[in-house]
């Protein structure tokens, strides 16, 4: 996510915090020839405790008021693995008073405060008690692990709104990417707009958020019919047509094309009725329709 905005937003490293204790191998970086080096964010990786962790971030917060930040407390996960009880649940209330702290600098910043959005979340569940170690360990599909919290307070959030529906982890990046108005084109998850106010992504009818193939109209059809595809940036696209037994019988585009929407036709009227299928391309986004020609 810190990629993603700070390429469309080409603002520096400081617009865009991590902010955790000395960890190493914790933060895995894109090397996409879109993304990379030059869009990473400004890594903190220093101290050895949550409150140390907040400590960095209040000064790097005062300091450069970043429109996107990440604080990352792990010391609730470290105590866990421990098998301390009493320090994994002193853990979870420092934890939670630092998130309590955040929330009144927040209010405090005369550029922070009315315009901010605070999410909370883990990274994992836990196994409940009575399921492998308990609270130790974590990792596999039993209903403590494979659920966490979310919760979220401030300028976009829909006040006293609970969710009920399944969502997970894949979401949050493009939730982010909602309230901050920045597309998340490779991302697999879906914003969670129903937990929000009115958000927008930054987007016009020429420049999408996200790629995306529509189903041809009409459909079915004789002989031609149209295909709408989306891309949020300028890439190499091919959008081809198959037969029912995967042979390619068809190219529509094969070519760079910029971001926006697109519309081709395809005129199949020296095709035989049956089935075919429509594959748009776009760096590692792949997506197919099926198209029935009926004549």
């Amino acid at each position: 996510m810190w990629e993603y905005y700070r390429k469309q937003y080409a603002v520096d490293s400081t617009q865009a915090l991590r902010v955790m204790k000395y960890l190493t191998g914790e933060w895995l970086p894109s090397y996409h020839p879109e993304y990379g080096p030059k869009t990473w964010p400004y890594y903190i990786l220093q101290g050895s405790s949550d409150l140390d962790v907040w400590a960095n971030a209040r000064q790097k917060l005062q300091t450069y008021h970043p429109r996107l930040a990440e604080i990352y407390f792990a010391d609730v996960d470290h105590y866990g693995h421990s098998g301390d009880w009493n320090a994994y649940t002193q853990a979870i209330r420092t934890a939670d008073s630092i998130v309590g702290m955040l929330w009144d600098f927040v209010q405090s910043d005369n550029i922070f405060r009315g315009k901010t959005t605070i999410l909370v979340s883990n990274d994992h569940g836990r196994h409940l008690d009575g399921v492998s170690t308990g609270f130790v360990g974590h990792g596999d599909g039993c209903w403590g692990c494979r659920r966490i919290m979310f919760i979220g307070i401030g300028a976009n959030v829909a006040k006293s709104s609970r969710l009920f529906e399944q969502k997970t982890l894949l979401d949050i990046a493009p939730t982010i990417g909602a309230i901050l108005q920045f597309a998340t084109p490779y991302a697999s998850g879906r914003p969670i707009t129903n937990a929000l106010t009115s958000v927008h992504f930054k987007t016009s009818p020429s420049v999408p958020h996200a790629f995306s193939l529509l189903q041809n109209y009409p459909n079915p059809f004789n002989p031609t019919t149209q295909i709408v595809y989306s891309l949020p940036f300028t890439l190499h696209t091919s959008l081809k047509v198959y037969d029912l037994l995967d042979r390619e019988v068809a190219v529509l585009v094969n070519e760079q094309k910029p971001a926006g929407r697109h519309s081709v036709t395809w005129d199949a009227s020296r095709f035989s009725s049956g089935i075919y299928f429509c594959t748009l391309q776009a760096g590692t986004f792949r997506e197919t329709k099926r198209m029935i020609l009926l004549k």
